[in-house]
């Protein structure tokens, strides 16, 4: 059985057991418990208490599948607390929270990114009106088509501090985001970012987009930004400060239907 379908009766909160609850329920966990793959070195233990999803195991670190596609996609969790997991290993977090209508989660920071390499569709359809994920680390990542698509709900996204580095697309940076008429995003952060060579329709038709900030980024390799903002209707406010465009050679058409800025 994968992950998913073992959580899959879960209607409250995803977290780690105590020692004690764990001990008050051992003697009758069997085989269909065991989340841990073949080979691990300690047993990892998930069960259905009353709604709320417990996990445990004896091991001093609790570290995720490399392959974490999937693993909340779907699920009717009102939480879901990762602060127990290590998932510094996963590769793969494709998917991982699509769908998620009403769900809450607890401090993202917790989540490491670092080796991460596909964030494909990983926030997409999920129900939330703000998103902050400001602490990933981006810098191995490889495809994220979709990582915040299908949105409808989402008035605010904090992508500050992510590294384009060896994600680098020629033209629509965020695939999902952009050229989308149906999202009510309002305001986009994305400070502190490390930008790739091309911007080309970066932050393009996203028709409610009020305000921008791309404040110290870091935009010396940049050469091309044109249709950048092409067709943000209501975009009224952009914060270029510690912007350089030095390198930019192709501007044209950048502020192209962008007919509410002054």
């Amino acid at each position: 059985r994968d992950f998913n379908s073992l959580i899959s009766s879960g209607t409250g909160v995803f977290r780690k057991a105590t020692a004690e609850e764990y001990n008050a329920v051992k003697d009758s966990l069997t085989d269909a418990n065991i989340a841990s793959t073949n080979g691990s070195p300690a047993l990892v233990y998930l069960w259905d208490s009353n709604g709320e999803i417990l996990y445990y195991s004896e091991a001093p670190v609790i570290y995720m599948n490399e392959d974490a596609g999937n693993m909340f996609k779907d699920v009717n969790l009102t939480t879901i607390d990762l602060s127990g997991l290590d998932s510094s290993k996963v590769t793969d977090m494709s998917y991982m929270f699509a769908n998620l209508k009403g769900t809450t989660f607890v401090d993202l920071s917790k989540l490491d990114t670092s080796s991460a390499t596909t964030l494909v569709g990983m926030f997409t359809g999920i129900g939330h009106s703000g998103l902050d994920l400001s602490t990933f680390d981006t810098r191995n990542v490889t495809a994220m088509n979709g990582v915040v698509g299908l949105m409808d709900n989402l008035e605010e996204l904090n992508l500050s501090n992510w590294k384009f580095v060896k994600y680098a697309p020629s033209e629509n940076l965020i695939p999902g985001l952009t050229m989308n008429g149906t999202y009510n995003l309002k305001k986009l952060k994305l400070e502190n970012v490390k930008f790739p060579g091309a911007l080309i329709r970066a932050i393009s038709g996203i028709s409610s987009l009020e305000e921008v900030s791309l404040k110290n980024s870091d935009t010396s390799e940049v050469a091309d930004m044109n249709h950048m903002f092409y067709s943000d209707s209501s975009l009224k406010k952009i914060d270029f400060t510690g912007i350089d465009t030095s390198n930019v050679i192709n501007m044209s058409y950048m502020f192209y239907g962008c007919s509410s800025l002054v």
